[in-house]
């Protein structure tokens, strides 16, 4: 009963974002929206298709890392297309749950289900913590447009306090084990508990230097994913400051991810109508910018799809 509860009120909530998004587009000027569009050059489409493919590539280099840190031996190639095949299952999956398929992947390479599920977090972990900072980032932005700046850096400043002293591997490893074998049932805990003994002793491989590697691949694949969005902005003649644009891309990201809406459709259109809206920006070009993460989304599928079917070429 109560797990229908739960799916019932999940629903609601994703109901309620196609209700404002058609509430938002009840009101937009739909033949100002038609010629804004009809003004937009195809180039800023085709310009940022490799900015797609490089952001894959990216990730699943970091992904190929982390695995040979764990000694598993994968080529980079067959990295590439195992990561873009599980974008795929993510987007077609709720909460991108399908791209752990990466680890049903590894296992038929004879790799063991602790070593494949542990790089699967970390890399999916790194992606989230990133955003986080972006997100506390934007926030402090939008913020100081109310003039809390003191308030943000007080916020932002206990998160970083709270990061460095959790960031210990083998208390974060022991934490994560207690508590999976205190919600999971006795006649699994000797499987879970040998699954996470070997996923600890892997995590014990990350040196700081192999971090901060990480890191700098996190960071790059971002870079990657915001600049297409930046490029289709200023194609929409979306003239803001820099900061503001970036900062509307990557809070547009977190707002998506949240589950109180398909995707961020209704979420996502009103937070950038009201945010852009302060720089004058109209609801019908915000609409527009936000149309294009879908677009994003419609490139990720193709490209992914084919990686999919190709998942099991030799090399």
């Amino acid at each position: 009963m109560g797990e229908k509860v739960r799916i019932s009120v999940s629903t609601l909530f994703r109901l309620a974002g196609i209700i404002l998004m058609l509430m938002i587009l009840s009101k937009i000027d739909w033949q100002y929206m038609r010629l804004s569009l009809k003004q937009f050059q195809i180039k800023y489409f085709l310009l940022v298709i490799p900015f797609f493919v490089l952001t894959i590539f990216i990730k699943s280099l970091r992904w190929f890392y982390i695995i040979k840190i764990q000694g598993i031996r994968l080529s980079l190639f067959k990295s590439y297309l195992y990561y873009s095949a599980s974008i795929f299952w993510g987007i077609i999956t709720p909460g991108r749950l399908g791209e752990a398929i990466k680890i049903f992947y590894l296992k038929s390479h004879a790799v063991s289900a602790g070593k494949a599920a542990l790089g699967v977090l970390i890399d999916r972990g790194m992606d989230l913590f990133f955003l986080t900072v972006l997100s506390v980032a934007g926030i402090m932005v939008i913020l100081n447009y109310f003039s809390y700046t003191i308030f943000a850096m007080i916020i932002l400043c206990m998160i970083f306090l709270l990061i460095i002293t959790y960031w210990n591997k083998s208390i974060i490893a022991n934490k994560i084990i207690k508590f999976l074998l205190f919600v999971i049932p006795n006649k699994y805990k000797d499987k879970v508990d040998l699954f996470m003994n070997e996923a600890k002793m892997d995590l014990l491989l990350f040196s700081w230097p192999k971090w901060i590697i990480i890191t700098i691949l996190t960071v790059l694949a971002w870079t990657c994913n915001i600049i297409p969005l930046y490029i289709l902005g200023k194609g929409l003649e979306i003239m803001v400051h820099p900061s503001m644009l970036i900062t509307a891309i990557f809070l547009s990201f977190s707002i998506s991810m949240l589950p109180i809406s398909f995707n961020g459709v209704g979420t996502r259109d009103a937070f950038l109508i009201l945010y852009l809206g302060k720089a004058g920006i109209t609801e019908e070009k915000a609409i527009l910018f936000s149309s294009m993460f879908i677009y994003m989304g419609i490139v990720d599928i193709f490209s992914s799809y084919i990686s999919y079917t190709l998942k099991d070429t030799r090399c």
